[in-house]
């Protein structure tokens, strides 16, 4: 009778035993959906205004909706690798003639930027505010000519660019809080640079979402 207890209570550990290892083993990942806004910041200069080449050199600063989706591997409590992918929304500009200050409306480009990013966590509690740095694309998406009327009434063509990838890095901060144990709630902001020619593009992109371990 004693052996059959032993026996069971064996079998009970060993059950238990590889169920934790094992969900342990799965909480090493994270997929994370989220969305925000990103602001960019003014780009460009008068002093690169050419008649009927660049007449309208300056793109003024602005805001575009973003969402994505990451997926982060953790090797450790604090230390893990992700890939995230961001898509940013156009949004109207007013860019400005110098020379005579014709306007004329037009949609900002649509982005689509793919990171790889070191995450660092602080902390191992519910709280977990965490840094981050990383480096990768981004490519203009749906990108078109565009013909309009300036606000003096003369017909402007502006070119879609040549150049569709560009090279990005970014780094910034953020924290997770765990609503369970595989479940919970993750925000960071992030400085972004795009080197693109003739001007790297700065910006700010700050996001809120949910997260599921696994």
């Amino acid at each position: 009778m004693k052996v059959k207890n032993l026996s069971i209570f064996l079998c009970l550990f060993f059950i238990l035993f590889f169920s934790s290892s094992v969900f342990a083993q799965e909480r090493k990942n994270q997929v994370t959906i989220f969305g925000g806004l990103s602001y960019i910041f003014e780009y460009g200069s008068e002093a690169d205004y050419m008649a009927m080449e660049n007449d309208f050199p300056v793109t003024p600063s602005h805001n575009s909706v973003t969402f994505g989706i990451s997926y982060t591997r953790f090797f450790s409590k604090k230390i893990g690798f992700e890939v995230d992918f961001r898509y940013l929304l156009s949004s109207k500009l007013t860019l400005i003639d110098p020379s005579d200050n014709d306007e004329i409306e037009i949609d900002s480009t649509k982005h689509l930027a793919v990171t790889g990013n070191f995450i660092y966590q602080l902390s191992s509690g519910k709280f977990r505010p965490y840094l981050l740095v990383g480096a990768g694309i981004d490519s203009l998406a749906d990108i078109k000519d565009q013909e309009l009327t300036s606000k003096l009434g003369y017909a402007i063509l502006i070119e879609a660019p040549e150049k569709k990838i560009d090279f990005t890095a970014n780094a910034g901060v953020g924290f997770q809080y765990f609503i369970s144990s595989n479940f919970g709630l993750r925000a960071d902001i992030r400085y972004i640079l795009i080197l693109s020619s003739p001007d790297n593009i700065n910006g700010i992109n700050s996001v809120i979402g949910a997260y599921f371990r696994f």
